[in-house]
């Protein structure tokens, strides 16, 4: 769990008991949860939007690959005919 051992584990509860009222640890680790849950669906959203996000650039690159294709193929033959040795 998480790479720790069986007495880290036990280090950590006997910590949460000593420093959190024995009455009160339920509450936080109620709380924690929820943390932890916030944190990851945000984390969700977060990786979902950076996908949307990648999907419109590569959209919107093939799609001015596919307009300026033309262009591009025209100024290639121009500046080779600009190579071509003069008489």
């Amino acid at each position: 769990m998480f790479g720790l051992g069986l007495w880290e584990i036990v280090i950590i509860v006997v910590a949460a008991i000593i420093f959190i009222r024995p009455r009160d640890l339920p509450t936080f680790l109620r709380n924690l949860g929820k943390l932890y849950r916030r944190i990851t669906d945000l984390y969700k959203n977060m990786s979902d939007m950076m996908k949307n996000v990648e999907d419109e650039i590569r959209k919107t690159a093939v799609t001015a690959d596919t307009a300026n294709s033309g262009i591009e193929k025209e100024q290639l033959v121009l500046d080779s005919a600009d190579k071509l040795p003069k008489e």
